[in-house]
């Protein structure tokens, strides 16, 4: 196996164990939680949305680190920030210490896996990168296909304190994984980028350009608003829809199991249009993902059953997984792959906006008793979106997007 896939895998773990499960997992901790401690729906989605928002602010700090500092070392800290919160997070009865700790642990997220992860793979892979961005994202609905089902099942054959910290002690076992895993680009072990035996050693420097000169390009605002808003839908919509599904009449472990449903297409959407980069313009993939996103929100609003809920899996799942995969992608597609960093920390914080999710789905349901109108909120938002994606024009060829 070509070791660039084995950086991919790994990256994709760390997304699996930080970065998507911080979003999929309340799905099986609100309602012990609830019960424990009294803590309330708008109680969680308010700590979630300070995490996702620190999480963001964070994108562009881990960029910058990633020029100075190796990422074995970035990657290798986030593990143990992050295992040791989980334990933590099992351990306090104090919702605001709580509410630390998990911000601290959707930060270790994106340091673990993210955009550390997406920068390393960057300079792995070149003619595969999509293929390798999707694969690496995967891990993010992977955890939502399986952790919250587990970690439920665990809730109920131990207790909520104990499926914290067991969990903490399976994130720390990846910390010398990435001690002496990660290799920071194919040339420190005599290779070249996607393995292509026909050609010379590929050496890429990365180019940095100021962040003030890389602001000056309106690109940078059109793909930082579409994908944080479309990271916002599906982010805010997936960490509670088990719950949309039992208030809607569904059994609790059939809504669970069609929440980790509606996450495992997640997963094989981000390599699905991860290759879909690969094949055509990632500009008009992303209008195809946007357009997409708005119809699957739409099946929200007929009246359900079990046939309705299980279209909507498939065709959230299919849409939510994409926004990972395509964001690096037409980052590196219109700016180039050696100004990759300083171009992706311009658009990385955009994330933020996803944050706004979380506070709009809690409330949502504690002023109306039901979450259509944040799903109503999020179908206007995103078809504002799409005009945005129209100002974005298709290039004839590669990387011809200069920065100065």
């Amino acid at each position: 196996m070509f070791y660039g896939w084995k950086i991919t895998l790994l990256g994709s773990a760390g997304n699996f164990l930080l970065q998507g499960s911080t979003i999929y997992i309340m799905n099986a901790f609100i309602e012990p939680l609830n019960a424990l401690y009294g803590w309330t729906r708008a109680d969680i989605s308010t700590i979630m949305f300070f995490a996702a928002l620190f999480g963001a602010f964070s994108m562009p700090v881990f960029s910058s680190l990633a020029l100075r500092i190796p990422l074995r070392l970035i990657m290798s800290a986030g593990a143990l920030l992050g295992g040791l919160c989980a334990i933590g997070m099992g351990i306090t009865d104090n919702l605001y210490v709580f509410g630390l700790l998990f911000i601290l642990t959707w930060i270790s997220g994106q340091a673990f896996g993210g955009v550390s992860a997406n920068i390393l793979i960057n300079k792995w892979f070149s003619r595969f990168q999509g293929r390798a961005f999707g694969i690496c994202n995967i891990g993010n609905s992977l955890a939502g296909a399986v952790l919250p089902f587990l970690l439920m099942i665990s809730i109920q054959y131990t207790n909520v304190k104990l499926t914290w910290i067991l969990y903490g002690i399976i994130i720390l076992c990846f910390v010398p994984v990435c001690l002496f895993l990660i290799v920071e680009k194919p040339s420190d072990m005599g290779l070249h980028a996607d393995n292509l035996a026909n050609g010379k050693k590929e050496i890429r420097s990365e180019v940095f350009i100021p962040l003030k000169t890389v602001l000056q390009y309106p690109e940078i605002y059109y793909i930082g608003f579409t994908f944080g808003f479309m990271l916002m839908s599906s982010s805010s919509v997936l960490s509670q829809l088990k719950l949309r599904f039992t208030d809607v009449g569904i059994e609790s472990f059939t809504a669970m199991a069609l929440m980790c449903l509606t996450a495992f297409f997640c997963a094989i959407a981000k390599y699905l249009w991860g290759w879909l980069c690969d094949k055509i313009c990632p500009v008009l993939v992303t209008r195809i993902l946007v357009l997409f996103h708005i119809g699957a929100l739409f099946l929200l609003f007929i009246p359900a059953n079990l046939a309705v809920i299980l279209i909507f899996t498939v065709c959230f799942g299919l849409a939510a997984g994409g926004s990972w995969a395509v964001m690096p992608s037409i980052t590196a597609y219109l700016f180039g792959k050696e100004r990759f960093i300083c171009t992706y920390r311009a658009v990385s914080p955009f994330v933020i906006l996803k944050a706004l999710g979380f506070l709009i789905v809690g409330f949502s349901y504690s002023f109306f008793g039901s979450y259509d109108a944040a799903y109503l909120i999020f179908i206007v938002i995103l078809s504002c979106c799409f005009l945005l994606t129209l100002l974005l024009k298709p290039l004839t060829t590669q990387n011809t997007l200069t920065v100065a």
